[in-house]
């Protein structure tokens, strides 16, 4: 008796820690009334994460920068319900009602839209562009953002962004940005996603005549606040 009892005991325990696996590792969805779940808004600072060289059969193709944002806040219904009606209503962004991916948490997106991104260095580079001067026409800009799709309607799907042959983002519901600086129009600066997606600063493969650079990339927002950050590239 007490082995058939310890047997229903196991079979039991094995049910109910099968009800808690996710059996096809599709993320926990929410029901959402909007599609953004969080907005990062008023951010005070960023830094530049090291800059690395992505290579593809040894050829350096770009060097990357990723642009971290911090301090703020990040709003959700939960958190400050006042303050996230009145960015809904802003982006009209209220009448998605259906799921969203909540594990891991949907990327936030800036709830302040950026007006423009620029970058400059202390030294030369080339001859086209001497130090102190922009390198915004040859520094390509690589982020994600769901404001085409909030637009649509809720109905544009994006394909996958693909860059150099591979496939960075799936399709989704995410725009992928990849332009210079100097194309950037206004809608791709839009609800750019802030976290889990960072954005990216992409160099040229080209190696400029100094090594050594210090860059400073300054971030300018539509309501007026300027944020800047430096950091110091070393090519090989």
């Amino acid at each position: 008796m007490k082995k058939i009892f310890l047997i229903l005991l196991i079979i039991a325990l094995i049910s109910i820690s099968c009800e808690k696996v996710n059996i096809d590792n599709s993320p926990a969805k929410l029901y959402s009334k909007n599609f953004i779940y969080y907005y990062h808004d008023d951010v005070t600072t960023f830094y530049i994460q090291d800059l690395y060289a992505e290579k593809m059969n040894t050829e350096v193709v770009h060097y990357i920068a990723l642009i971290n944002l911090y301090g703020g806040h990040r709003i959700s219904a939960d958190s400050n319900h006042e303050r996230f009606n009145e960015l809904a209503e802003q982006y009209n962004d209220i009448s998605y009602n259906n799921f969203i991916f909540g594990d891991p948490p949907p990327p936030s997106s800036l709830a302040e839209p950026i007006l423009s991104i620029s970058v400059v260095s202390d030294a030369d580079y080339d001859e086209a562009h001497p130090a102190e001067t922009l390198w915004d026409d040859m520094v390509i800009f690589c982020a994600n953002s769901p404001y085409k799709f909030i637009e649509s309607g809720y109905k544009d799907i994006y394909p996958g962004l693909v860059i150099n042959g591979v496939t960075i983002h799936p399709e989704s519901q995410y725009h992928g940005i990849y332009k210079y600086l100097t194309e950037l129009e206004e809608e791709d600066l839009m609800l750019l996603t802030s976290k889990y997606r960072p954005m990216q600063l992409q160099f040229p493969k080209v190696l400029p005549i100094n090594k050594e650079h210090n860059i400073t990339v300054t971030i300018k927002f539509k309501n007026g606040k300027i944020l800047t950050a430096t950091k110091k590239l070393v090519f090989p």
